[in-house]
């Protein structure tokens, strides 16, 4: 009888230690950052350059490029633009002058902007961390309207966009851009815009003003708060979409972006009581299903709505990236359902 007893105490004590160790281990760091990287962020798959190469020659016709897929933002290594003799000396002062009163003629603003320029067929972004991308920084967007447009086609302008998903309700929250942007009227979108450079007609400036520091991260909170009323820092991290879009074919002379794109989380039931700026567009919402994703990769429409080509490439990437941002099974089913092999074979 003794011997049973003890016995059954040294396997309460045994039982009792394991659950204490368990418990211990449910409560550390380590346990919260891996529940977080496999069942609510979900650790981004690393995408082949075979993949991107797919995709861009996919999004060929629309001048839509993936630059680079990367871990980290690039540091902004920002130049006045008098320092690119190529945009300085072609800027037409009196078309520039003229654009301006447009512009406030017709209420829209005409903000600095930043932009990379290329003079041949160079990444902006090489593979590596402790990356940099050299910007410069002019004074109005009245400024560039008014380059040749032989030099608007070697620009791209700043900017950062965020892809907004609400988890718990297995959403995207898109951007419907207003009937007065100049680009892109009425397509779905994310949230996003131009960088918001510190710098004035190419020196620093010392006014206070809303710009957006050094940090891309910024831009995207900003813009998705100008145009929805939404405030997040929720991105997932470990995805951040680099994605050229160009327009050399435009006899105009459109010049085009380079966009970094973030995944960004909403919690559920948050409404602002501000609702954006009417004049950007509205807010809509649309359930992340096979069937509207296709429609939107594959058809480029989803509800009556055209979807912006720069949307497609990046929920391209999203979808071989594993669907990062949403809880562990949506994101198993989407990653299976709309397998990577499923997904080339659509593009080929």
């Amino acid at each position: 009888m003794l011997a049973q007893l003890r016995d059954l105490v040294t396997v309460g004590s045994i039982v009792t230690l394991l659950v204490s160790l368990v418990a211990a281990f449910f409560r550390t760091r380590a346990f919260v950052d891996w529940l977080n990287r496999h069942i609510l962020d979900g650790t981004p798959r690393a995408i082949r350059k075979e993949e991107l190469d797919l995709i861009n020659e996919h999004l060929q016709r629309e001048e839509i490029r993936i630059s680079r897929v990367l871990d980290a933002l690039p540091e902004l290594v920002f130049l006045p633009y008098t320092d690119c003799p190529a945009i300085a000396s072609n800027i037409d002062s009196r078309k520039a002058e003229q654009y301006h009163e447009e512009q406030l003629s017709s209420g829209r603003v005409d903000d600095p902007h930043a932009f990379v320029y290329q003079n041949n067929d160079h990444e902006f972004l090489q593979p590596g961390k402790g990356q940099s991308l050299q910007a410069y920084a002019i004074g109005r967007y009245s400024q560039l309207r008014s380059l040749p447009a032989e030099q608007k086609h070697r620009l791209l302008v700043l900017g950062a966009n965020n892809l907004v998903i609400r988890p718990a309700t297995n959403e995207f929250i898109l951007h419907r851009r207003g009937d007065v942007a100049e680009t892109q009227s009425n397509k779905l979108h994310g949230f996003g815009g131009g960088y918001m450079p510190y710098w004035e007609n190419g020196k620093k400036s010392i006014a206070v003003r809303r710009d957006d520091c050094k940090s891309l991260r910024f831009t995207a909170m900003r813009e998705l708060h100008e145009e929805s009323g939404l405030l997040s820092l929720d991105h997932v991290p470990g995805f951040i979409c680099a994605i050229e879009e160009r327009h050399r074919r435009d006899p105009s002379g459109k010049f085009g972006y380079l966009t970094f794109f973030f995944v960004t989380r909403i919690e559920e039931g948050y409404e602002p009581t501000y609702k954006g700026d009417p004049k950007e567009g509205a807010k809509r919402v649309v359930r992340i299903t096979k069937k509207n994703l296709r429609a939107m990769i594959g058809h480029g429409k989803v509800d009556n709505f055209e979807v912006h080509p720069q949307l497609r490439a990046e929920l391209l990437v999203w979808i071989l990236a594993g669907c990062p941002g949403l809880h562990f099974l949506r994101r198993w089913w989407l990653s299976n359902i709309l397998s990577r092999r499923a997904l080339k074979k659509s593009l080929t």
